[in-house]
């Protein structure tokens, strides 16, 4: 069986990177490589995993909306790592209450892709499939399908030295919000600098899910940013400890500059519940007055439930005042039973890092008015959130919808049927017409207020020379106004641009324009610079389809584009846009689950993340070292999912899974992983 599974995932890898519109010999060799390395040393994806994690997505330059380079990592990490699981025949498993409470979730899940496909009318197999087909139900799945489907590795990694294990893991976290974090300070020196806290302009990283919004960022440094706090606690060499002090900054800044309301009550909650498992003392509950173990569970699932409802009665503000209460309330009973630390360099250390927050924390709220703009919108934003959200549960029209949910990523495509007024803005389709490949280019259907705000782009390597010039085939039955742009931008923000509004009349064969691009003049950035050129197209008429085909863009006098024919389908091409990211997400966690799984699937992460807490904070792991610091990731990422939906970034919800797991897999020791 492991040879079979090592087998197919090799297979399945090899295939994926042979088919990879930019480099497929490459990541071919590097997918044989890797597995090769996996096989030879059993804990060396503990690290490299999620370490890359962050960095391993280049939707931008590909188009894979459906699949990403991170997958090929996960494929090629299980294919080595079965395929030493059928020399070594290890004889360790699971307890059987996780291993039941983790198949109950592999169920729902399946069970949700099953109904998703079906919902978006039957399997298509697609490169380049978007978020309203049946790929995307497959693209969602995928966190879970990868989580479950390393847990034989990961089991075999413990077994073999569990606090290696578990050291290798934590580092690897780590290193990927060193890699995350220098992501963000790249974007920001670049748009719109590092110490503008007015413009409004919310970090991406590297994250480029976010092309449609959401809040993959948001999700990550929740569950990663604990394991800084790791590192700083755990450094015994100075050198070591200042690295780790230096990412603590970072980190926070990464932060701060989401400009997320969520982001500033996870991350304090998260924090405050290492803090309070930390300072505790074992086995002196009765005798010093701290909470017991079962009251301190039932104290803190009593808080997940009241901040639930705050936040649906109060708002942001209900909530930001219960979290600070809760927050004041842990520190305080933790300190109160612990000595002071003593006086040394590690002290004044950690006091100077505390200054630095705390100056990082004043200058982005006195630094502008964007944040003051946020927290004032907030009583607003929930009004619009409690409309969202009850559009969103009026796609679960029929008792099994919510028993079993609507289907795994069906939401893009299900919402527009109820909320007309939140449309999508664009949609993009790859057609073929006696051979011939071209793109159909819709603008939304009806909401000419949101027409232009998404449209198809590609990434353009240089802009320098001037002279910019755009030519292409275009068909319509009706007559359109078609936007044709070059910008600077990152991701969703753009800057400079040179571009021209080109109408387009009814005709039945095809028409060619030539057009010239005006506007301010564009150079290339710095090699270190994280500003991209953008050749982008969109529709500015509700209601119209416009058919592309053979699009170049002429800089210089030299062709900028690739796969402007289509003959790669929509290889290098994606759909992006800024500010308007309704119909994508539904901002919620629990309604998240609630829509793509049902009840059942609400049940069974329920049930999995109360047990995995429990064992950290008061079972069989709440003695390890790392038990505190997971335990921190996974209730800081659950309250991001107050605000957010966090399910539909796979490599991120993976990363969710993995710590899930690996919190049943921490031995009861008291021994320091250093």
């Amino acid at each position: 069986m492991y040879r079979a599974i090592a087998a197919a995932c090799f297979a399945a890898g090899l295939f994926l990177a042979l088919h990879h519109p930019v480099a497929p010999d490459f990541l071919a060799v590097a997918f044989a490589l890797w597995a090769v390395a996996v096989w030879r040393w059993p804990l060396v994806w503990l690290f490299i995993v999620p370490a890359l994690l962050p960095v391993l997505n280049f939707l931008p330059w590909t188009g894979w909306v459906a699949f990403e380079e991170f997958d090929l990592l996960l494929l090629a990490t299980a294919a080595g790592g079965y395929w030493r699981l059928a020399l070594h025949e290890p004889h360790s498993r699971l307890p059987t209450l996780p291993l039941g409470l983790i198949a109950l979730l592999l169920a729902s899940w399946a069970i949700a892709c099953v109904r998703g496909v079906a919902d978006a009318g039957g399997f298509v197999f697609d490169w380049f499939g978007g978020y309203r087909d049946s790929m995307n139900s497959l693209r969602i799945f995928k966190s879970v399908g990868f989580a479950v489907l390393l847990m034989p590795p990961l089991l075999d990694a413990f077994r073999r030295d569990g606090e290696r294990a578990a050291k290798t893991l934590a580092a690897g976290v780590t290193a990927g919000l060193a890699l995350a974090t220098l992501g963000v300070l790249r974007e920001r020196a670049t748009f719109p600098g590092l110490l503008d806290f007015s413009t409004r302009y919310r970090s991406a990283g590297m994250f480029w899910e976010m092309h449609v919004g959401g809040a993959a960022l948001d999700g990550y440094l929740a569950l990663a940013t604990p394991f800084a706090a790791w590192a700083l606690l755990e450094s015994r060499h100075r050198g070591r400890w200042v690295a780790a002090a230096l990412l603590v900054v970072l980190a926070g800044y990464a932060c701060l500059t989401t400009f997320s309301r969520g982001m500033y009550l996870a991350v304090p909650f998260g924090l405050a519940i290492l803090a309070w498992l930390r300072l505790r003392p074992d086995g002196a509950a009765h005798e010093t007055g701290v909470l017991s173990g079962r009251a301190r569970l039932i104290l803190a699932v009593a808080f997940l439930l009241v901040a639930q409802v705050a936040f649906h009665v109060a708002g942001y503000r209900g909530a930001l005042v219960l979290l600070m209460a809760a927050v004041m309330t842990m520190l305080v009973n933790a300190l109160r039973t612990r000595p002071w630390w003593p006086a040394g360099w590690r002290t004044q250390g950690g006091m100077t890092v505390a200054m630095m927050l705390m100056i990082e924390a004043v200058a982005v709220v006195s630094g502008g008015s964007f944040l003051m703009e946020r927290m004032a919108d907030g009583n607003q934003d929930f009004k619009g959130r409690m409309v969202h959200w009850g559009y969103g549960l009026a796609i679960l029209d029929r008792y099994p919808d919510w028993l079993f949910g609507k289907g795994l990523g069906r939401l893009p495509a299900r919402y527009l049927q109820r909320d007309l007024r939140h449309e999508m803005p664009a949609d993009m389709r790859f057609a073929q017409e006696g051979g011939n490949g071209y793109v159909l280019l819709s603008g939304p259907p009806t909401n000419k207020f949101v027409a232009g705000s998404f449209g198809m782009g590609q990434r353009v390597s240089s802009v320098n020379g001037g002279d910019y010039k755009a030519a292409l085939d275009v068909r319509a039955f009706a007559s359109t106004l078609l936007n044709v742009t070059l910008c600077k931008n990152y991701l969703i923000y753009e800057t400079k641009c040179v571009g021209a509004e080109v109408p387009v009349k009814p005709a039945e064969g095809w028409q060619h324009m030539e057009v010239a691009l005006t506007g301010q003049e564009l150079t290339d950035g710095s090699w270190y610079s994280a500003q991209q050129a953008v050749f982008s197209l969109s529709v500015l008429s509700a209601g119209r389809t416009v058919a592309v085909d053979n699009v170049s863009v002429i800089v210089g006098g030299r062709q900028s584009l690739s796969n402007g024919d289509f003959s790669q389908g929509l290889a290098r091409w994606f759909l992006s846009g800024e500010s308007y990211f309704v119909p994508w997400h539904i901002d919620n966690l629990a309604l998240e689950l609630l829509i793509d799984q049902g009840l059942f699937g609400l049940a069974a992460l329920g049930l999995l993340v109360a047990a995995a807490l429990r064992r950290l904070a008061f079972g069989g792991a709440h003695r390890h070292v790392l038990a505190p610091f997971i335990a921190a990731a996974l209730a800081g990422y659950l309250a991001v999912g107050l605000f957010s939906s966090l399910m539909d970034i796979p490599r991120v919800a993976f990363l969710f899974f993995l710590l899930l797991i690996t919190s049943w897999l921490l031995s009861d020791d008291k021994t320091r992983l250093s």
